[in-house]
């Protein structure tokens, strides 16, 4: 099945479905049902997009332990970056930029119609990107935890020794004289 043959069988589709929703439907229900349409793509894209992500994580961590430094952590982003330019530039051969511009732009010109890749394109970007960029992400979390703990740390010490300064510092107390000495 060729590329020409199946855009024809996903436009008679597509009119299949129009003629549908437009067929003894008022406004309301047709809005009402592209509300849900719109919705359950959403949520589908949003699961799909987390499940790349964890799979990502996944294949990436699966050889050392996540909680020991490792060097890698800092090349990840890097290639995430770099895998996700490739991707960009050779398989979509197009820009990606933000889905929903590019569908509002279409809808301006009154055809509505986007180029197919930006169907999915966007999706397998975000996951390489957030999949390889979250190690990132972890290493930030880590040093400012440290950074914090280091100066915690650091003020219960000077706070201990300026408590041991003062009272060395101030002088004792004259003793209470003896019932002898009274």
């Amino acid at each position: 099945m060729n590329l020409i043959t199946l855009r024809r069988k996903e436009i008679h589709l597509l009119q299949l479905i129009t003629d549908w929703i437009k067929g003894n439907h008022t406004e309301r229900q047709v809005v009402l049902m592209l509300s849900l349409i719109v919705g359950l793509c959403t949520g589908l894209t949003a699961f799909v997009l987390k499940s790349l992500i964890e799979e990502i994580k996944h294949l990436l961590t699966s050889g050392f332990g996540v909680e020991d430094a490792n060097l890698l952590y800092l090349v990840f982003p890097a290639v995430g970056i770099l895998i996700t330019m490739l991707f960009v530039r050779y398989i979509v051969r197009g820009d990606i930029s933000h889905g929903v511009t590019k569908i509002l732009y279409a809808m301006s010109r009154g055809r509505s119609r986007i180029k197919s890749h930006n169907r999915w394109s966007s999706i397998i970007a975000s996951a390489i990107t957030i999949g390889f960029g979250t190690f990132l992400g972890t290493i930030i979390d880590f040093l400012l935890i440290a950074l914090v703990v280091f100066l915690v740390v650091k003020t219960l010490n000077k706070a201990r020794s300026l408590r041991a300064k003062e009272e060395e510092a101030a002088p004792a107390p004259d003793p209470e004289p003896s019932a002898e000495e009274k």
